[in-house]
């Protein structure tokens, strides 16, 4: 007589499994009992009868005689299979389920104080099913061996603290999220050689209620084959570029623009399709020729702000787009520029290159995408290319949750989520994928830090920027529901959540070698700085904290560096800011060596074993003392210092002034003194920060450069730039200093912090140096605005405060 097929029988109550095992060894639960005990378990229907020996391998166990919920009581392990009848559930409570083999058609009720551990040696694959309406998780352990080992997940699970991958594979489905809540972020700890998570995840990264500023990163996108990519073009990533002009030497529209870029799975072809703006890439766009497209190249081999060798031209010479040609040119309908789309095929390369030699390094982002024109023969506008893993969520689709103020029907989809992105005078519209302020006049509240102009910059879009491409500055104001076209109204907390696949092993990131470097924590986990291997960079970092900088401020830097032992948090910080680099946070590097460029890898052994600390929960602190801050300092957010009370070194070091005829002396408006300062070497100047408030005041120190009875401020007169001062603002008077720009209209925006523009004026400069009085014809409440100014050539953001 052959032997009986395993199946299984359901009946009125339950569903049995019947398999072809030793007898014995398959056991029942009884009406009652803790699951967890021996005891409770028999080899008949009901319960009764012999009892197992363990819970050991070969034997499997029926959940019954309980109806639809069987509820642990305490830790429970089993070596053997756990059979959960169709619509019933097994209940973890605040326990831990440690199990090997999962059948049957019920499901496993989780909680936020429950843990699953799945276990194994024999190898192959366990399903897991979830309760709709209890699918949480606190730790999610898979530690499974053998061939096969994986774990899948057949339904949705959120986890809440930590996700652990000792050995094996977990395959989510794309049905994991990584919680993050006001009192904690769901990590990933460190992932074992040989482990590996398949499929998409959702990490989210809890914002508490405060309009700030804040450097952000999304800790996805890693790539095992397929890969999609993209890259903001602008002239701002030239180096040394200079302004736009047609060939009678009159100012010309700023081009910019985006290319998105897709890797099949076998990694033989590479499509990519670039769209630009006013590059006439026809000849015959506009009538000038210094605005004609007369290359495009894919470089590869050098960070941003470094220039590398063509490895693959699609226009113009060397055309590499052979094998065989696909490159295809649509013009704009109307306006200047269009769509340029190709294929970067195997065997295809310039210089004896081909796409496999290439990749290594267009995959860890030593490539960028070239467009060349008449005026430019070096390159008009460029962008580095950043790819990331298939399934990895644009800007737009991840923290604007896919909608747009202005554009879509529901431009609030999930209440709770996402924030407004806008994106200010040049970039802001629709079809970049930015939400429009009802009022207009919104400046851009996404930037991403250029190296090579050492300052943050406007970011031109978020509908084809994959979220995990950087790190980007953003200012937050809240969820999706809070208008944008009032000042008033009140911060709320937030939720902000990409998808993609997790970034596993080793992680490097190439630093520019001059000014600073923005780098995203690629981990859904905290990282500790002490241990990243650094190669030719600086043994310390900066921040951004968005609770320092008063009630109305916006945040401030804050540098932790190393001691010696251990890192000192400079100034001391309002949120716990330390060594410790959250999951979603990005910082700030330098090179060790100015002009050498230099790399950082963090590794799966720099995750922090401790749980995140609360960067990102609302501070009960009080409002942050100010002082500026000279050592990055930036035009485009306020800078605020919360200090303590005791004695500091103002150290003032000139650079490129000695030789100018000038002369300098620092005001100390608390002490009502002025210190003469030489700007021929370093003024070192001891000062004390008191009980007394005034001691601590924003604009304490002014250092005055005196020339031709002009003074500025040192940290706001570059040459070849716009300046603005006093800053506070006195008695809505504004003195713009001109410095060496072009002859035109200059269009003048006050915006404040919700991106209303609460004062405009033009002006028109007779070109070379000059100072214009700016009169405001209404009150500046108190708080931190944006002086935007704009002409054809360029744009300049300048952060002012009125205390008024």
């Amino acid at each position: 007589v052959g032997s009986p097929p395993n199946g299984q029988v359901s009946g009125a109550n339950n569903d049995y499994l019947f398999v072809c095992a030793p007898v014995g060894n398959v056991y029942y639960s009884k009406a009652s009992g803790d699951l967890h005990n021996l005891l409770t378990w028999g080899v008949n229907l009901d319960g009764s009868g012999a009892n197992p020996s363990d819970f050991g391998d070969g034997k499997i166990f029926q959940l019954a005689n309980r109806g639809a919920v069987y509820t642990m009581t305490g830790n429970w392990t089993v070596d053997g299979t756990i059979n959960i009848p169709g619509s019933s559930q097994l209940q973890i409570a605040g326990n831990t389920l440690s199990l090997v083999d999962l059948t049957g058609l019920g499901t496993i009720s989780g909680s936020a104080a429950s843990n699953v551990v799945v276990l194994g040696s024999n190898g192959g694959n366990v399903l897991l099913n979830f309760t709709a309406a209890a699918n949480v998780l606190n730790n999610f352990t898979v530690n499974r061996i053998g061939t096969g080992a994986s774990a899948t997940l057949g339904s949705r699970l959120n986890v809440l603290n930590a996700l652990t991958l000792s050995n094996g594979e977990l395959n989510t489905s794309n049905l994991l999220t990584l919680r993050s809540s006001a009192s904690n972020t769901a990590r990933v700890a460190p992932i074992a050689t040989g482990a590996n998570v398949v499929g998409n995840v959702t990490v989210e990264r809890y914002i508490p209620s405060r309009k700030a500023w804040r450097i952000l990163s999304a800790p996805v996108g890693g790539i095992t084959d397929a890969a999609i990519g993209s890259a903001a073009l602008t002239h701002d990533q030239e180096p040394g570029a200079g302004p736009l002009t047609t060939s009678g030497g009159t100012p010309r529209p700023l081009s910019y623009g985006m290319a998105t870029f897709s890797l099949n799975a076998a990694q033989t072809a590479m499509t990519f399709t670039a769209t630009i703006f006013n590059i006439d890439i026809t000849g015959s766009q506009t009538p000038d020729l210094n605005d004609n497209l007369v290359a495009a190249h894919i470089h590869v081999g050098a960070p941003p702000g470094a220039n590398a060798a063509v490895r693959w031209g699609f226009f113009g010479s060397p055309d590499n787009d052979v094998a065989p040609k696909q490159v295809v040119i649509t013009p704009f309908a109307t306006g200047v520029g269009g769509t340029i789309s190709s294929t970067w095929d195997l065997t295809e390369g310039n210089a004896g290159t081909t796409l496999t030699s290439n990749l290594p390094g267009i995959l860890v982002g030593l490539a960028y995408i070239n467009f060349h024109t008449t005026q430019f023969g070096g390159g008009e506008i460029r962008g580095q290319i950043k790819m990331a893993g298939a399934g990895t969520q644009t800007i737009n689709q991840a923290w604007q949750e896919g909608s747009i103020l202005g554009l879509s029907p529901n431009p609030n989809p999930n209440p709770g989520y996402g924030t407004h992105i806008t994106g200010g005078p040049v970039y802001g519209s629709t079809a970049n994928g930015f939400d429009q302020n009802p009022i207009g006049g919104a400046m851009s509240s996404l930037k991403t830090y250029n190296s090579t102009l050492n300052n943050w910059v406007d970011h031109p879009n978020t509908n084809a920027t994959l979220v995990s491409s950087e790190a980007f500055i953003t200012f937050i104001r809240g969820d999706r529901g809070i208008p944008l076209s009032y000042d008033d109204v009140p911060p709320t907390p937030t939720t902000l959540r990409a998808s993609g696949p997790l970034k596993i092993g080793d992680q490097t990131f190439q630093v520019s070698p001059s000014g600073f470097t923005g780098i995203p924590n690629p981990f859904a986990s905290p990282i500790d700085f002490a241990t990243i291997t650094r190669s030719g960079v600086q043994n310390n970092f900066y921040v951004w904290d968005p609770k320092m900088g008063g009630l109305a401020g916006v945040g401030a830097y804050v540098l932790i560096s190393y001691n010696g032992s251990t890192y000192d948090a400079i100034p001391a910080s309002v949120s716990p800011e330390s060594q410790y680099i959250q999951s979603g946070q990005g910082f700030l590097v330098q090179p060790s060596t100015p002009g050498v460029a230099g790399a950082i890898t963090i590794k799966e052994s720099d995750k922090a074993a401790t749980p995140a600390m609360d960067v990102f929960r609302t501070s009960s602190a009080s409002s942050s003392s100010g002082i500026k801050n000279p050592v990055i300092a930036d035009p485009t957010v306020g800078q605020g210092w919360n200090t303590l009370q005791k004695t500091y070194l103002l150290d003032i070091t000139p650079v490129g002034l000695s030789t100018l005829g000038l002369s300098a002396v620092l005001e100390d408006r608390y002490l009502k003194t002025l210190t003469p300062v030489s700007l021929a070497g370093k003024t070192q100047l001891e000062f004390t920060i008191s009980s007394i408030p005034a001691s601590a005041r924003t604009d304490r120190f002014q250092l005055r450069i005196i020339k031709n009875g002009i003074d500025a401020w040192t940290s706001s007169f570059p040459k070849n730039a716009i300046s603005a001062y006093p800053n506070p603002v006195v008695d809505r008077n504004i003195s713009l200093w001109f410095d060496n720009k072009a002859a035109g209209k200059y269009e003048i925006a006050i915006v404040n912090s919700m991106g209303q523009v609460v004062f405009r004026k033009s002006l028109q400069h007779a070109g070379g140096s000059s100072m214009q009085i700016l009169q405001v014809d209404k009150k500046l409440v108190k708080g931190t605005y944006q002086l935007k100014i704009d002409s054809r050539e360029e744009s300049t953001n300048i952060s002012i405060i009125s205390n008024q």
